[in-house]
């Protein structure tokens, strides 16, 4: 599976440098998209999660002939979800045609995204392909869907159409609740004048509050989560075991790219319409994941969400290069996009 990416990554790259029209791109990228969501569709039963959503499907999801006010989902509580499973259980009963259906609403929303926010939209989905496919659209496919709604629509934060995205992260909720973490942001990005120094002072003071208060912190969130009953799976003890704190790398990676794309404002922003929306979201995200670093689940399902947004970043990265070593730009990237893919693969597909 890894030569299969490396070769696709330097077909992307290829054609990114090539003088080809913008139309066959989108065309080259929109049958990639089509592709993943049958290899999403048709993978193995080994994947996690997988499972416990072919039992949902095949025993408690009806046809909509079936349906009745009785109906009610079976191993997750969205209702979004399980009418977009009672509309696929009315079209078939085969489970991959069903995941091919949940991947490539999935694989729209990504398409669009890519389009609308990444400079290079080829680079975008070998980092996309490389940081979340796996995770995303052969395991946390509800997620996966929402995340990508909520993305697509960060360009109304930037434009300050509240309702329309508040309409959007709504949707998006009905596929997964944890969308609703997308709703400060609106707020975050209009209210607080964010630029370069408010970022370099932000992460500092998140790493302040992540190394002092961890503790306090720590028993403030998983008693008031426990009082509303609310996401108590995501702070109980079986994940705190595996919660790395500050030494979880993904800190340092985020900080990383978010530091880039900030002081490369200059370069990037007048290439892309929606410069400060990503770079807001991805600031979110990364705040998100320094101060609730002593929660592995809880830190990095809420932050992953607008970390999706590395699918604009990393490619513009490439900008860090003038022209002359652009080439090099791309060799760098390509390694360290198949090095995140390598770490990301189960081990039993390795």
């Amino acid at each position: 599976m890894l030569v299969v990416y490396i070769l696709f990554m330097v077909f992307c790259v290829s054609l990114t440098q090539s003088a080809i029209k913008q139309k066959t791109l989108s065309s080259v990228l929109m049958l990639a998209c089509v592709v993943l969501a049958f290899v999403a569709g048709w993978r193995s039963m080994s994947w996690a999660d997988t499972d416990a959503y072919v039992i949902s499907f095949t025993k408690y999801t009806p046809s909509i002939n079936e349906l009745s006010f009785s109906s009610k989902p079976f191993g997750y509580s969205e209702m979004g979800f399980f009418y977009l499973s009672v509309l696929s259980k009315s079209i078939t009963s085969n489970v991959h045609i069903y995941f091919s259906i949940v991947a490539g609403l999935s694989l729209f929303f990504l398409y669009k995204g890519l389009q609308r926010y990444s400079i290079f939209p080829l680079i975008g989905l070998c980092a996309y392909l490389a940081r979340f496919f796996m995770g995303r659209n052969l395991v946390q496919i509800r997620s996966g869907l929402a995340y990508l709604i909520v993305i697509w629509g960060i360009k109304y934060i930037q434009e300050k159409q509240f309702w329309k995205y508040l309409l959007l992260v709504w949707i998006a909720s009905l596929f997964h609740y944890s969308a609703w973490i997308a709703l400060p942001l609106y707020f975050f990005s209009n209210w607080v004048k964010i630029g370069k120094r408010t970022i370099v002072g932000g992460l500092v003071i998140a790493f302040i509050i992540a190394a002092t208060m961890s503790n306090v912190l720590h028993a403030y969130v998983t008693d008031s989560l426990t009082d509303i009953n609310l996401a108590t799976t995501y702070v109980s003890k079986e994940y705190d075991i595996i919660a790395k704190g500050l030494a979880n790398p993904m800190i340092y990676f985020q900080s990383f790219l978010l530091l880039c794309y900030t002081f490369l404002e200059r370069r990037i922003a007048p290439r892309t319409r929606y410069y400060k929306a990503i770079r807001d979201g991805y600031f979110y995200s990364t705040l998100i994941l320094i101060i609730f670093c002593s929660f592995s689940a809880l830190s990095g399902r809420t932050s992953t969400m607008f970390a999706t947004l590395e699918f604009a970043i990393i490619p513009s990265l490439i900008f860090l290069f003038n022209k002359r070593n652009r080439n090099f730009a791309f060799v760098i990237i390509g390694i360290a996009l198949v090095s995140i893919m390598y770490m990301n693969m189960p081990a039993w597909l390795k």
